[in-house]
């Protein structure tokens, strides 16, 4: 159904009341299913009600205005708000069109006493799709400046609500501002400029000019501890433009706005400037020059608002169909990224350019001036960004990674991180650490791999080599093992000589470095870094395991061929991860040692079995000798996947994460021994939100990219469909199987598990001509269940494996 009804109103008129808006609850879980909450356009005397089950608009037509976006994750109808809930000084709460004049009084499309003529004119309403325009919307009745025509649009099982703005200028005059204002109730916003991401939380009055265009933005979270009412705006620009007046001179014309009698906001300037821009001030509007405006100038431009009932976003630059995966999967996968490690980012300024803090903005950040850690902080965090196929996050990781790697020593060592702008290349601790450079060139080798972006490879290969002659110039020439000064990963505890952790560490690196030769074509090289692995994994076998109890690798192992054992559950836990214990049949032995620790899991896993006392750390600081680490639990994780432990992994190390980060949003640095969070540890760290997205993306659902190989091996999870940025895994196991990735097209072996074993199945290729040869092959699966093939694929394009 599709029609066209002109309806004229004014404030005075007496309207009988419609029937309010209701929204049928369809879904019970989150989504996939296959009937829809269809769409219901309510217009009455007071409001257009717009909604479809997962997102709804109420626009006011007594103080015209949007005066609330709701959002419901699993499209239920019972929205939560993520408008703000006070009324600001114009009856501002929610979007609104404002202007400011020369002498800082402001008149809005809301303000009280309005008798505005609204034409509002139904498009189109349908169970399916609804669309409804509101002409006549304007800054002063009685002496109006500009107006605007307001059209949503919304479909049924969209998440988001488009809208499409369109204006002009009625007279000339001089005003500070013609600007389109949203006030919020959440209180962390972040912005994607053109030029870095710009993140804030509790900057009281703060505003944020910025010259770069803005392709989107959302906020999250009521509360500053992420507890209470979760809620959630994403905000995606249509056609990527700013909306300043054509002939305007403006240079700014997006204003993020942080914490006033609202908790967080965004400006859309149509004309007007401020004094100080690309960089937070609390001036304002205050002490904005005046702007000439002509009557006849006109702006448009689109938006699509995807409001939600968690602090995550839910637009489609975040995720699209989704079925199979609980809400507690999909929610704790999208905040570990959205919510903490895209604000952690501080590349926008111009004095930090491509680097990265350890928390959000709050305003200020933890280890306040210090960036761009690798050990392996970064390594966790880039990773995490980058499984959320944005692009833009992708582009900002490379950059992030480029600027550490710049700042590289000519004997192939990278900073330990920055103070400011410096680069330093030993720990806070004082410690000189092997992490960075193998954790900072892990990172650059996933970017790689989830770009298939081989130019960028091959260009930056001799940067990365010169990483791997660092590290490997530690190798003692007659031991064969690293012979390293210091930790791994862990900077303030005392590790040197032939320690387990660097050695380990090494074995996985060395194999994935091998395979960014093998993409290369370089085979002389693969075989090179394969052969040392190999030689790695039998030296720490015969010279760090601890023969006396034969149930784990000791701390380290001296020339003298004395040794020093804390019996650490990082380098442990990590031998059963990389194959090390494994090929000696030893991993069962040390996850039974691990497993006996009176504090192994009091959340993620813990350091070590014996403590380490002040005279075993630099400096004296034992602060991390007493807690767990988001980063063991991440090795820890993936050594149950490798035996098969699946209670250990999600009953002991996920689901206990993964339920904080869903109540708290962000977690302090540390737990101790009893599984709190320790009070005294930075607040909104990244760490723990980071691994809890990786495990999931990692080891239960079990997608991987990787240079040479794509492997999709979930655990306990036979049915899903996953689609998060350009990343889409459609699983049906045993019968069908299709994906798409958005990476260059390259040739690599695919490994498609959980499939009926020795039997035919049929794999081709989708999505036209650009795609290649859509001709299928049959192709038996392994004794195992595995679907192995070859093939080279183009990006976006679809590979389907069916029985």
């Amino acid at each position: 159904l599709s029609f066209s009804v002109s309806v004229w109103y004014r404030y005075s008129d007496a309207l009988d009341s419609m029937a309010s808006l209701v929204l049928l609850t369809l879904l019970a879980t989150c989504v996939g299913s296959l009937s829809l909450p269809e769409v219901q356009l309510v217009i009455n005397s007071d409001t257009v009600q717009l909604g479809n089950g997962f997102a709804q608009m109420v626009f006011n037509k007594m103080h015209p205005q949007v005066s609330s976006f709701g959002g419901s994750f699993n499209g239920t109808g019972k929205y939560t708000t993520v408008t703000t809930s006070q009324t600001g000084p114009h009856q501002q709460t929610g979007l609104v069109l404002e202007v400011e004049q020369t002498d800082g009084s402001v008149f809005t499309s809301c303000s009280s006493g309005s008798g505005a003529k609204l034409n509002i004119t139904v498009l189109t309403n349908s169970s399916n799709f609804a669309s409804v325009e509101i002409a006549g919307i304007v800054d002063n009745v009685a002496s109006p400046t500009v107006m605007e025509t307001w059209r949503f649009s919304l479909a049924a099982g969209a998440r988001g609500i488009d809208f499409a703005f369109s204006g002009t200028v009625l007279k000339t005059t001089a005003v500070r501002a013609v600007r389109r204002s949203i006030y919020l109730e959440t209180r962390s916003l972040y912005a994607f400029f053109s030029r870095g991401v710009v993140q804030m939380m509790n900057y009281k009055n703060g505003f944020f000019c910025s010259s770069s265009s803005l392709t989107r933005w959302y906020s999250l979270a009521t509360t500053m501890d992420g507890t209470g009412t979760k809620a959630a705006l994403d905000v995606t620009h249509g056609n990527g433009k700013n909306a300043e007046m054509d002939g305007a001179t403006t240079e700014n014309n997006v204003i993020v706005i942080s914490g006033g009698w609202y908790n967080s906001g965004m400006q859309t300037v149509m004309a007007g400037q401020l004094h100080q821009f690309d960089r937070w001030t609390d001036h304002g509007w205050n002490d904005a020059p005046a702007t000439n405006i002509s009557e006849g100038q006109t702006w448009s431009s689109s938006y699509n608002y995807a409001p939600n009932d968690g602090n995550f976003p839910a637009g489609p630059n975040a995720l699209g169909k989704i079925s199979g995966m609980g809400y507690d999967d999909i929610a704790a996968y999208l905040t570990g990224i959205y919510a903490s490690i895209v604000g952690n980012m501080v590349g926008y300024d111009r004095d930090l350019p491509g680097q990265i803090a350890t928390t959000i903005h709050t305003p200020g950040t933890g280890y306040a001036g210090l960036y761009n850690f690798f050990d392996p902080d970064n390594y966790l965090g880039l990773s995490t960004v980058m499984y959320s196929g944005d692009p833009y996050l992708l582009e900002q990781a490379r950059i992030i990674m480029e600027r550490t790697g710049s700042k590289m020593k000519p004997s192939g060592q990278v900073p330990h991180h920055f103070i400011e702008s410096v680069p330093t290349y030993r720990a806070i601790s004082g410690a000189l650490q092997t992490g960075p450079n193998l954790f900072w060139t892990s990172a650059c080798l996933q970017y790689a791999s989830l770009t298939g972006d081989n130019v960028w490879l091959r260009n930056y290969i001799p940067v990365l080599r010169q990483s791997a002659k660092f590290l490997l110039h530690f190798r003692n020439s007659s031991m064969g093992l690293l012979q390293v000064p210091g930790s791994l990963m862990i900077d303030v505890f005392i590790r040197t000589n032939f320690t387990s952790d660097s050695n380990v560490a090494m074995v996985w690196f060395l194999n994935n470095f091998a395979e960014a030769e093998m993409r290369l074509g370089n085979t002389t090289g693969a075989r090179y870094y394969r052969n040392i692995a190999k030689e790695l994994v039998t030296l720490i076998n015969e010279h760090i395991w601890h023969t006396s109890s034969n149930d784990h690798y000791v701390t380290q192992r001296n020339p003298d061929g004395s040794i020093r054992d804390f019996i650490d559950y990082d380098s442990n836990t990590y031998a059963v991860a990389f194959g090390v214990a494994g090929a000696y049949n030893r991993s069962g032995a040390v996850l039974h040692r691990v497993d006996s620790g009176k504090c192994t899991h009091a959340k993620a896993t813990y350091v070590s079995e014996r403590y380490y006392g002040p005279k075993d750390c630099f400096k004296h600081n034992v602060g991390d000798s007493c807690t767990t680490m988001g980063r063991i639990g991440w090795g820890d994780a993936h050594a149950r996947r490798v035996v098969g432990d699946w209670y250990t992994f999600n009953e002991v190390i996920l689901k206990p994460l993964q339920t904080d980060v869903l109540y708290w949003t962000w977690i302090r640095e540390r737990y101790d021994c009893t599984g709190k969070q320790q009070l005294n540890r930075t607040r909104y760290y990244f760490e723990y939100p980071a691994v809890v997205t990786m495990m999931l993306r990692e080891i239960k659902y079990g997608i991987n990219i990787g240079l040479n190989t794509i492997d999709i091996k979930p655990w306990n999870v036979n049915n899903f469909v996953f689609s998060v940025g350009t990343q889409q895994v459609h699983y049906s196991a045993p019968h069908q199987v299709k994906f798409s990735f958005d990476v260059l097209k390259a040739q690599r072996t695919y490994n498609i598990h959980g499939m009926t074993p020795s039997k035919n199945y049929t794999v081709q290729l989708t999505g036209g001509a650009p795609c290649g040869d859509s001709h299928p092959t049959v192709v038996a699966s392994s004794p195992q269940g595995v679907v192995k093939f070859q093939k080279e694929v183009q990006a976006n394009c679809w590979v389907e494996v069916l029985a």
